[in-house]
């Protein structure tokens, strides 16, 4: 059951997704527009720098943002953000996304930073009151956050002290990488058979103590989130395939064996199809960097575009419907998911073509861009008045 601590906080604060979400898309558009203008002339130069934080910070970190403050206080039966935590948040987005267009990423990454902190602070303060315990398998979440926050502190100690290469290095990795890929692992595992159609029922018993088999299986997924950290680690010193091959292992043990991606989905229409898509994206990736190293960052965007991208806006489907009254909607077809891992699939082709045509680089890029944002478009022109005009009566089900 899901319980608030207050009586009627605003429907804002109960479902703060509604604002975040709306900063990731339009923060990916960004991320994503500059290779446009860039091959149109329209700018004189680009920074790959700046579209990885766009992208990882402001797209993929919006949304990871929104989910939680969520997802947290219904989960633990706990009250919702209050105002004061989500005005700061929204302050500290704001200063985040203007460093980063400024091509300033070292104080975007400290506001960053401070964004996670003040998250893992929300989380704490609700935890000791909690009335129920988060499913086991959220282990993973403060794990995927303790990965942005060292990787964060690599990337800020490097950018003030260039010298240190292996260090930025690593702290690329371990944000970029760790940080969503460890949030998708724990969500996914709880989110991500449901929405397989495999499994029908909330997967924990609600208790504020642990039930049976709640520290068995969380005891499993910390391994796993563990196993993933120190293979960045492995992966600095020297031993990078051996890094890449844990990483691989620990990720396949949830998404093929928690999540059983090799079946087919029980549940009807788009949605389903395009997350095991998407979880087949992520394994290539990650099996494809010890694989073919010299295709790293070819790679690397098969993980990010077709795995990373697409789980996000597909998890973000499945929460806004949810929370607006459009449950119904999950045994439809869902066409416009059907397009828009299309032109995921689309820009993801181009953008991995682009690496092996130098000639052609920036217009394949440009091609890549275009395709991931008319997917997007398509995604937020079908979902976004959704959170604007929720169906009425939801209102009273969101208070429960």
């Amino acid at each position: 059951m899901i319980k608030f601590g207050t009586s009627h906080p605003s429907r804002i604060l109960r479902e703060p997704f509604r604002i975040f979400f709306v900063i990731g898309f339009l923060a990916g558009l960004a991320g994503v527009l500059i290779w446009h203008l860039y091959h149109t002339q329209m700018i004189s130069q680009f920074s790959g720098v700046m579209h990885a934080r766009f992208q990882i910070q402001g797209f993929l970190g919006s949304f990871a943002v929104g989910f939680l403050l969520t997802a947290i206080p219904r989960l633990m039966g706990v009250k919702p953000c209050t105002w004061w935590e989500l005005v700061l948040l929204l302050a500290l987005f704001g200063i985040n996304i203007v460093c980063q267009w400024r091509q300033n990423p070292l104080w975007g990454d400290v506001a960053f930073f401070v964004i996670l902190i003040l998250l893992v602070s929300f989380a704490i303060k609700r935890f000791f009151s909690r009335e129920d315990l988060p499913p086991p398998f959220f282990v993973l979440v403060p794990i995927g956050i303790f990965h942005a926050l060292t990787g964060l502190g690599c990337l800020i100690w490097s950018e003030s002290h260039p010298s240190s290469a292996i260090l930025s290095t690593l702290g690329k990795n371990l944000f970029n990488q760790g940080f969503f890929l460890n949030l998708i692992l724990g969500i996914g595992s709880f989110l991500g058979p449901r929405l397989l159609g495999f499994a029908k029922e909330m997967p924990w018993v609600e208790s504020r103590s642990p039930p049976p088999g709640w520290w068995t299986k969380s005891f499993f997924f910390l391994g796993i989130g563990s196993t993933i950290f120190l293979s960045f680690f492995v992966e600095a010193l020297g031993w990078e395939r051996l890094g890449q091959v844990m990483r691989a292992l620990a990720a396949s043990f949830v998404i093929v064996g928690r999540m059983q991606v090799y079946r087919t989905p029980a549940a009807p229409g788009f949605l389903p199809r395009g997350l095991q898509a998407a979880l087949i994206f992520v394994l290539i990736g990650l099996w494809g960097l010890p694989l073919f190293p010299v295709y790293r960052v070819a790679i690397l965007h098969i993980l990010f575009i077709g795995g990373f991208s697409l789980i996000t806006f597909i998890v973000a489907t499945r929460v806004i419907l949810g929370h607006s009254g459009f449950e119904h909607l999950f045994g439809s077809r869902m066409l416009f998911i059907g397009f828009l891992t299309l032109f995921i699939m689309g820009g993801l082709i181009f953008r991995v073509a682009a690496d092996f045509h130098p000639e052609k680089f920036f217009s394949f890029l440009n091609v890549a861009s275009l395709l991931w944002m008319t997917g997007s478009l398509i995604w937020a022109v079908m979902v976004f008045p959704k959170i604007i005009f929720p169906r009425p009566e939801e209102e009273a089900e969101s208070s429960s």
